[in-house]
C-alpha cells in the first residue's frame, strides 16, 4: 500500500512537471562527448605557423584536459546522484576507449598530468604568448562547465533550496524520500506539512527538473597550488621565497608583491617527558600508546603573520587564495588535505595529481578596507571550542595592538553570540569585527595567521600560555574561583563522533570518590575558566573540553581517557607548558584510524575500575 502511494506521488510528479522521458546514458556521454571535442574539431591554429605534428600535439592537449575535466565533474555528480552513474560508466567507454565502463582514476589522473606538462606544449606555447592564450581559449574551462552543467541539470534534475514562494509538493517529496515515505504511510499529512513545521528550519531541497538556461556558470581555477614558507608548519606544498618584512611594514606599506611574511616568535623546541606520569594500557596490542612514548619532545614551528595583495579568502574554512591559483599552505592543508578535508571544502577537489576549485559566478564578494583584514576563523573553530580558543582567539591575541589601534580588522563569518562576545571581553574593539555571509571574500590585503591552522593546538608555543593566562586574569579580576576540587569534564548531552557507552558509570564511580561531573559544553569561556582555577585533578575524554586544563593552577593533575585509534599528545603538551602533571588512560579501539580521524562515529567502553583505581591514586 505505502509502495503504490509512492508510486502515484512521483507519477504526479511527472504530471505536473510535463517531463520528457530523461536522455539515456549513453546519449548523455555522447553529448557531453561532443561538447569536450568540439574545440578541437573548430579549431583555426593556421595563422601560428605551426607544423602538422605540432597542432596535433596542442589539439591532444587540449581534449586531454576538458575530457579530464568533464570527468572530474561527472564523477562528482555521480557520488551525489546514483541516476548519473550510468552516464559517468558510458562516458569512461567512450572517451577513455574503457569496454567496461571502469576505469583507474588515478592513474588515469598521472596520464593527464603527464600531458598538462609536456614539454612539446611548453615548447610550443613559450614561443607565442598569443598561441597560450588561444590554447587557455579552446580548453575554456568556464564555458565546458556551464555546459556540461546544464546537460547535467537537463539529464539528472537538480536541487534547489526550498522556500514559501517556490515550494512545490511533488519537488520536496521527490528530493526528500523519508518525507515522501511519511506521507505514503500516513505519519504526516503532506510534504508541505513536513515544510513549514520541520524543512525550512533544516534547509531541506526540492527537485528542480526545468534548469533556467540562463544561470549563471561555474568558473574553473586551474590548478590550486598549494604554497607555504619555510616558517610554516606543515609542510606540504611548494616553498614560496619572499624576503621577510617587520611587523609595522607588514600592516601598512604596499607591498612589493602577492606576499609578506612577519615572524612574530621564532622556532621553540620542548620535552614534555617530565610531566607524563602514568599510563594504563587496556588491550592487547596498543601501537599507538608506544608510538606517543617516543614523541614526548616536539618542535613548536615559527609564529607569523602572512600578508597578501588581491587575495580571495573561504572565510567559511580559513583558505587563502592569490595570485592566480595558488593557496597558502597552512590554511590548505588542514581544511582540504586533513582526513575528511575534502567535505569541508567542497568545492576544490583532486585532479591530474594536484587541486582545482571551482568558483560560481556572483558568489565572490569584494570588500573595500581602509586597513587590511585578518581571517579570524577556520572550519575548525567554527564548530569547535578548543580549536576557537587556541586557533581564533590565540590569532586576535597576537594583533590587539593593532585592532585597538584601528591599524587592522578581523575578517569572520557571521559569528555566534558567544563568539562575538569572547574577542570582546579579550579588548578588541567592536568596529574591527567585519563579518560576511559571503563564503568568498577578495580584498586588497588579506592577513592569515599562523595559529588559525590546527598546528597552533598539536605542537603548542609557550606564546600560547601568555594568551592563556591573559584570558584567566580576565576572568578572574578579583580572586580565583572556590568551586569543587576534582572534576570529571562529561561529554554526555553534547553531539560527538567519539562517544563513551558507559559514560554515567563512570561518573558514577568517580563521584563515590569525591570528583564532581560538570558539562563545561553548557558554560561561558569565563565559568569555565573560573570551574578549573581552583582544581587540583581533572579527569577528560580527549576532546575539545581539555583544552580547559590549561587553565587549572600549577601543579594540578590531568587524566586524559584516549583510544587508540584517536590520539595525540596535545593535551600533554600544553600541560606541560602549564607546568601540570599529566597521565593518560589509552583503550584498544578496532576501529581503523583512518576511518576515525575522518569523521566516522565510533563507540568505546572506558575501563571503570581501572580509571578509578588510577584516580584514587592521585588524590
Amino acid at each position: 500500500m505505502a509502495l503504490s502511494s509512492l508510486q502515484k506521488a512521483f507519477a504526479g510528479l511527472r504530471r505536473r512537471r510535463t517531463i520528457v522521458q530523461p536522455p539515456s546514458p549513453a546519449a548523455v556521454a555522447t553529448h557531453i562527448r561532443q561538447i569536450v571535442e568540439k574545440p578541437a574539431a573548430d579549431a583555426d591554429l593556421g595563422s601560428f605557423a605551426l607544423s602538422a605534428k605540432d597542432v596535433d600535439t596542442v589539439l591532444d592537449h587540449v581534449s586531454r584536459v576538458r575530457a579530464a575535466l568533464a570527468l572530474n565533474l561527472l564523477f562528482l555528480r555521480a557520488k551525489g546522484d546514483i541516476r548519473a552513474l550510468a552516464s559517468l560508466q558510458a562516458f569512461i567507454r567512450e572517451a577513455f576507449d574503457r569496454p567496461d565502463g571502469v576505469v583507474d582514476f588515478e592513474r588515469l589522473m598521472e596520464d593527464v598530468e603527464a600531458s598538462l606538462r609536456r614539454r612539446a606544449v611548453s615548447a610550443i606555447t613559450a614561443r607565442n604568448p598569443i598561441l597560450a592564450r588561444a590554447v587557455n581559449r579552446m580548453i575554456g574551462a568556464s564555458e565546458l562547465f556551464a555546459e556540461l552543467k546544464r546537460v547535467m541539470d537537463g539529464a539528472f534534475g537538480c536541487t534547489e533550496l526550498a522556500t514559501r514562494e517556490s515550494f512545490d509538493e511533488q519537488a520536496y517529496l521527490a528530493a526528500n524520500p523519508d518525507v515522501a515515505a511519511a506521507v505514503a504511510n500516513g505519519e504526516i499529512r503532506s510534504g508541505r506539512a513536513h515544510f513549514l513545521k520541520h524543512g525550512e528550519r533544516e534547509a531541506r531541497v526540492q527537485w528542480r527538473f526545468d534548469p533556467d538556461t540562463s544561470e549563471s556558470g561555474m568558473d574553473l581555477i586551474y590548478p590550486i597550488a598549494l604554497c607555504r614558507h619555510d616558517a610554516s608548519g606543515c609542510g606540504v606544498g611548494s616553498l614560496l621565497e619572499g624576503a621577510p618584512v617587520n611587523r609595522d611594514a607588514l600592516l601598512s606599506a604596499p607591498l612589493d608583491g602577492t606576499f609578506s611574511i612577519s615572524v612574530v616568535a621564532d622556532r621553540e623546541s620542548h620535552d614534555a617527558s617530565p610531566s607524563f606520569i602514568r599510563e594504563i594500557s587496556i588491550g592487547a596490542d596498543l601501537t599507538k600508546f608506544r608510538d606517543l612514548l617516543k614523541s614526548l619532545a616536539w618542535t613548536a614551528p615559527p609564529i607569523y603573520l602572512a600578508a597578501f595583495r588581491d587575495a580571495c579568502a573561504d572565510i567559511e574554512n580559513g583558505v587563502v587564495m592569490f595570485d592566480g591559483g595558488k593557496a597558502w599552505g597552512d590554511s590548505s592543508f588542514t581544511t582540504i588535505l586533513s582526513p575528511g578535508g575534502r567535505r569541508r571544502a567542497a568545492d576544490i577537489f583532486p585532479l591530474a595529481g594536484r587541486y582545482a576549485r571551482v568558483r560560481r559566478a556572483g558568489e565572490e564578494v569584494v570588500l573595500h578596507a581602509d586597513v587590511p583584514l585578518m581571517l579570524c576563523t577556520s572550519w575548525a573553530s567554527r564548530c569547535n571550542y578548543g580549536h576557537w580558543l587556541m586557533n581564533s582567539l590565540l590569532s586576535v591575541y597576537l594583533v590587539l595592538d593593532e585592532l585597538k589601534a584601528g591599524r587592522l580588522k578581523l575578517l569572520c563569518p557571521p559569528l555566534t553570540d558567544r563568539q562575538r562576545a569572547e574577542i570582546l571581553a579579550l579588548g578588541a574593539p567592536a568596529a574591527c569585527i567585519v563579518e560576511s555571509g559571503a563564503r568568498y571574500v577578495r580584498s586588497e590585503r588579506l592577513i592569515y595567521p599562523s595559529p588559525l591552522a590546527t598546528f597552533a593546538n598539536m605542537a603548542p608555543s609557550g606564546l600560547s600560555v601568555d594568551f592563556l593566562d591573559r584570558l584567566k586574569e580576565l576572568a578572574l579580576p578579583a580572586e580565583e574561583g572556590s568551586g569543587p576540587e576534582r572534576l570529571f569534564l562529561s561529554r554526555m548531552g553534547f553531539p560527538s563522533s567519539r562517544r563513551m557507552s558507559n559514560e554515567e558509570v563512570l561518573a558514577a564511580a568517580l563521584e563515590k570518590i569525591g570528583v564532581r561531573t560538570v558539562f563545561t559544553h553548557r558554560m561561558t569561556l569565563g565559568e569555565q575558566i573560573r570551574l578549573m582555577s581552583g582544581a587540583k585533578l581533572v579527569v577528560g575524554q580527549f576532546g575539545a573540553a581539555l583544552w580547559n586544563a590549561p587553565f587549572l593552577p600549577p601543579g594540578a593533575h590531568v587524566v586524559e581517557i584516549s583510544t587508540s585509534n584517536y590520539a595525540s599528545n596535545e593535551y600533554l603538551y600544553i600541560s606541560h607548558l602549564c607546568r601540570l602533571k599529566f597521565s593518560r588512560v589509552m583503550i584498544e579501539s578496532s576501529l581503523p584510524e583512518r576511518n576515525a580521524r575522518a569523521g566516522e562515529d565510533f563507540d568505546f567502553e572506558a575501563p571503570v575500575d581501572k580509571i578509578a583505581a588510577l584516580v584514587r591514586s592521585l588524590i
